[in-house]
């Protein structure tokens, strides 16, 4: 059975994260239900605030699927955004490279990568460099920064179980619902209510976890088409 954390000490271990955006994120996987490395590869244009709504691209089993957004976190996320668009904009005034694209989409739209709607809800403070590509870009936070801070903050709450930071997806709240009204399960994975599949695709082993893998949906190659 999965370690699960009871409401009281959620909102302990949630209060306890020093970074104002280590408390966001973790308050977003606890609402949202996802696992860590999708919460990561968050990009700008996968959070509908009209709909109140996110778009989880390549989540277990390779699927898209549709999560729900709390009101409750939206002007943290609003600000996380605001800070966000700083970093992205000092990339363009430096004329770093965009963000890590999916491979096809970064061929058929190269102007994409430097695009506001492509960039990461959480990027790294410091650019660094893409040994796959050989230039200096921006990549998502590190997970290994998140799981330090939980497990720091679990620490100064008391927490005894073995909890970690998917330990958060398990101990979702009863209310809150994927889009389409039913409640979401550990592996119901859906788009609109209906199940949704796509090709797995093998990412390179270049050392280190940082880049993200999209199916080219009609979604992602608007955003794509409108960016360039």
């Amino acid at each position: 059975m999965p370690v699960v954390l009871s409401h009281g000490e959620i909102a302990a271990v949630l209060s306890r994260l020093a970074s104002p955006e280590h408390r966001l994120f973790g308050e977003l996987l606890y609402g949202t239900g996802m696992r860590l490395m999708e919460g990561l590869r968050l990009r700008v244009k996968d959070v509908e605030f009209e709909r109140r709504a996110i778009v989880v691209r390549e989540g277990k089993g390779a699927k898209d699927r549709v999560v729900m957004l709390s009101a409750s976190i939206e002007p943290a996320l609003r600000e996380q955004l605001r800070a966000a668009r700083d970093l992205w904009q000092s990339d363009r005034d430096a004329g770093a490279a965009g963000v890590q694209m999916p491979d096809a989409l970064a061929r058929k739209y190269p102007r994409a990568a430097s695009s506001w709607t492509w960039f990461w809800v959480f990027p790294q403070a410091m650019r660094t460099v893409d040994p796959r590509a050989g230039v200096e870009r921006r990549h998502h936070a590190f997970d290994q920064s998140f799981q330090r801070a939980f497990k720091r903050a679990r620490g100064g709450a008391g927490v005894d179980k073995p909890a970690t930071p998917h330990t958060l997806r398990h101990s979702r709240s009863p209310g809150v619902q994927a889009e389409g009204g039913a409640a979401r399960g550990d592996d119901d994975d859906t788009l609109d209510g209906r199940p949704h599949r796509s090709p797995r695709v093998r990412e390179p082993d270049v050392g280190y976890r940082v880049f993200p893998c999209y199916r080219a949906t009609p979604s992602s190659t608007a955003a794509a088409t409108s960016a360039s």
